[in-house]
């Protein structure tokens, strides 16, 4: 869904969204239709919410994670398998992107900076957020003037596991993200 590469990405389009026709024909090689219902899994949490995301974007209806991931799976008692799935190619039965709103440019953001109904949330790992830990490609350290700052890796409990929303619910609330707002992330 997205461009291989190393994660963390060596350079910016090893992590970026593939094109939309590119997009579509991976997923229907999975045998992934708009109305599949996908359950997804990773080695850590940002990696199975970014595939989430895409797949949301292209238009799968019902895209879920699998919390705590193949470890919790096999805690909980259930079985696995050790052979490959080899999926038969479907027609994704839609347009592909899906929920294009859920792609936001740079130029979208700028042009709403001022608005009070929106709230751009830098959800990176402080140091990232400040300018100091950066990748060799990226150039503009830093963050957007007027960014929330929410280091995304305090969601996430030593299970890999996300904590209650009801606690990160809380938190936006103390820091005036409410329901009537619109979120953009960074």
């Amino acid at each position: 869904m997205f461009n291989k590469g190393a994660m963390p990405p060596a350079t910016p389009e090893d992590a970026n969204l593939l094109p939309d026709t590119e997009l579509q024909s991976i997923i229907e090689s999975h045998g992934i239709r708009a109305d599949t219902t996908v359950v997804v899994y990773g080695p850590t949490l940002p990696h199975a919410t970014r595939i989430i995301w895409a797949l949301m974007y292209a238009g799968v209806d019902d895209t879920r994670l699998l919390n705590g991931g193949l470890t919790a799976w096999v805690a909980e008692g259930y079985g696995t398998e050790s052979q490959p799935t080899h999926p038969t190619s479907v027609d994704f039965g839609d347009t592909v992107p899906g929920s294009p709103e859920l792609l936001v440019e740079a130029d979208e953001i700028e042009g709403n900076l001022d608005s009070p109904n929106t709230v751009l949330i830098d959800i990176r790992t402080f140091d990232e957020y400040i300018g100091d830990d950066y990748h060799d490609y990226i150039t503009n350290a830093g963050h957007i003037p007027g960014a929330l700052f929410q280091d995304w890796t305090t969601w996430i409990e030593g299970d890999n596991t996300f904590i209650n929303f009801d606690i990160i619910s809380s938190e936006w609330h103390g820091l005036g993200i409410t329901e009537d707002k619109s979120l953009r992330f960074t």
